[in-house]
Protein backbone atom coordinates (compact mmCIF):
# COMPACT_ATOMS: atom_id res chain seq x y z
CA UNK A 1 0.00 0.00 0.00
CA UNK A 2 2.78 2.38 0.94
CA UNK A 3 4.69 1.69 -2.30
CA UNK A 4 1.65 2.32 -4.45
CA UNK A 5 1.08 5.67 -2.75
CA UNK A 6 4.70 6.67 -3.37
CA UNK A 7 4.54 5.65 -7.03
CA UNK A 8 1.23 7.48 -7.50
CA UNK A 9 2.58 10.61 -5.84
CA UNK A 10 5.77 10.62 -7.89
CA UNK A 11 3.97 9.99 -11.19
CA UNK A 12 1.40 12.70 -10.38
CA UNK A 13 4.13 15.21 -9.60
CA UNK A 14 5.97 14.29 -12.81
CA UNK A 15 2.77 14.76 -14.80
CA UNK A 16 2.27 18.18 -13.18
CA UNK A 17 5.82 19.20 -14.11
CA UNK A 18 5.29 18.08 -17.70
CA UNK A 19 2.00 19.98 -17.90
CA UNK A 20 3.64 23.14 -16.60
CA UNK A 21 6.48 22.88 -19.11
CA UNK A 22 4.26 22.06 -22.07
CA UNK A 23 1.39 24.40 -21.20
CA UNK A 24 3.53 27.48 -20.64
CA UNK A 25 2.22 29.41 -23.67
CA UNK A 26 4.33 27.50 -26.19
CA UNK A 27 7.59 28.99 -24.94
CA UNK A 28 9.21 25.70 -23.89
CA UNK A 29 9.51 24.32 -27.43
CA UNK A 30 11.69 27.08 -28.87
CA UNK A 31 13.72 27.33 -25.66
CA UNK A 32 14.54 23.62 -25.72
CA UNK A 33 15.22 23.78 -29.47
CA UNK A 34 17.77 26.57 -29.13
CA UNK A 35 19.26 24.98 -26.00
CA UNK A 36 19.97 21.78 -27.92
CA UNK A 37 21.38 23.73 -30.86
CA UNK A 38 23.61 25.79 -28.57
CA UNK A 39 24.79 22.68 -26.70
CA UNK A 40 25.62 20.97 -29.98
CA UNK A 41 27.59 23.94 -31.28
CA UNK A 42 29.51 24.34 -28.03
CA UNK A 43 30.35 20.62 -28.01
CA UNK A 44 31.49 20.78 -31.62
CA UNK A 45 33.82 23.74 -31.13
CA UNK A 46 35.16 22.47 -27.81
CA UNK A 47 36.06 19.12 -29.36
CA UNK A 48 37.69 20.87 -32.31
CA UNK A 49 39.73 23.19 -30.08
CA UNK A 50 40.92 20.33 -27.85
CA UNK A 51 42.02 18.28 -30.86
CA UNK A 52 43.85 21.24 -32.40
CA UNK A 53 45.61 21.96 -29.10
CA UNK A 54 46.78 18.33 -28.82
CA UNK A 55 48.03 18.40 -32.41
CA UNK A 56 49.94 21.63 -31.79
CA UNK A 57 51.51 20.24 -28.60
CA UNK A 58 52.65 17.15 -30.48
CA UNK A 59 54.18 19.23 -33.24
CA UNK A 60 56.02 21.44 -30.72
CA UNK A 61 57.43 18.38 -28.91
CA UNK A 62 58.60 16.94 -32.23
CA UNK A 63 60.29 20.25 -33.15
CA UNK A 64 62.03 20.40 -29.74
CA UNK A 65 63.41 16.89 -30.27
CA UNK A 66 64.49 17.71 -33.81
CA UNK A 67 62.29 15.04 -35.40
CA UNK A 68 60.87 15.56 -38.87
CA UNK A 69 57.14 16.07 -38.87
CA UNK A 70 55.42 13.91 -41.46
CA UNK A 71 52.66 15.45 -43.51
CA UNK A 72 49.31 14.19 -42.27
CA UNK A 73 46.35 13.79 -44.56
CA UNK A 74 43.30 15.03 -42.71
CA UNK A 75 40.73 12.32 -42.15
CA UNK A 76 37.00 12.78 -42.04
CA UNK A 77 35.71 13.19 -38.52
CA UNK A 78 32.49 11.21 -38.31
CA UNK A 79 32.24 11.78 -34.55
CA UNK A 80 31.70 15.51 -34.96
CA UNK A 81 29.17 14.99 -37.74
CA UNK A 82 27.30 12.53 -35.57
CA UNK A 83 27.36 14.84 -32.57
CA UNK A 84 26.02 17.82 -34.48
CA UNK A 85 23.35 15.85 -36.34
CA UNK A 86 22.21 14.08 -33.16
CA UNK A 87 21.75 17.35 -31.30
CA UNK A 88 20.02 18.94 -34.27
CA UNK A 89 17.65 16.00 -34.76
CA UNK A 90 16.85 15.87 -31.04
CA UNK A 91 16.17 19.59 -30.92
CA UNK A 92 13.87 19.54 -33.93
CA UNK A 93 11.98 16.47 -32.67
CA UNK A 94 11.48 17.83 -29.16
CA UNK A 95 10.44 21.24 -30.45
CA UNK A 96 7.79 19.72 -32.69
CA UNK A 97 6.57 17.44 -29.89
CA UNK A 98 6.22 20.33 -27.47
CA UNK A 99 4.32 22.35 -30.04
CA UNK A 100 1.97 19.36 -30.54
CA UNK A 101 2.94 19.00 -34.20
CA UNK A 102 3.44 15.27 -34.60
CA UNK A 103 3.86 15.60 -38.37
CA UNK A 104 7.06 17.56 -37.76
CA UNK A 105 8.76 14.48 -36.34
CA UNK A 106 9.39 13.37 -39.92
CA UNK A 107 12.02 16.12 -40.09
CA UNK A 108 13.76 15.53 -36.77
CA UNK A 109 13.89 11.76 -36.41
CA UNK A 110 15.79 11.00 -39.66
CA UNK A 111 18.40 13.61 -38.74
CA UNK A 112 18.69 12.09 -35.26
CA UNK A 113 19.03 8.61 -36.78
CA UNK A 114 21.74 9.78 -39.17
CA UNK A 115 23.64 11.40 -36.30
CA UNK A 116 23.43 8.24 -34.21
CA UNK A 117 24.63 6.21 -37.19
CA UNK A 118 27.68 8.48 -37.56
CA UNK A 119 28.41 8.19 -33.83
CA UNK A 120 28.13 4.40 -33.99
CA UNK A 121 30.37 4.25 -37.05
CA UNK A 122 33.00 6.47 -35.45
CA UNK A 123 32.95 4.32 -32.29
CA UNK A 124 33.53 1.07 -34.16
CA UNK A 125 36.18 2.46 -36.50
CA UNK A 126 38.17 3.83 -33.54
CA UNK A 127 37.92 0.41 -31.88
CA UNK A 128 39.37 -1.26 -34.97
CA UNK A 129 42.18 1.27 -35.48
CA UNK A 130 43.62 0.87 -31.97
Amino acid sequence: MKDSLINTASSDSLNNVIKVVVDSDGVAGPIIFFTFILTGLISYFYYKIVNQRLLNEGILKAIEKGVDIPFQIPTKNYFLRGLVLSFLGSAISIAFLLMSLRSGLTFGLPILGLGLAYLTYSYFTKENNN
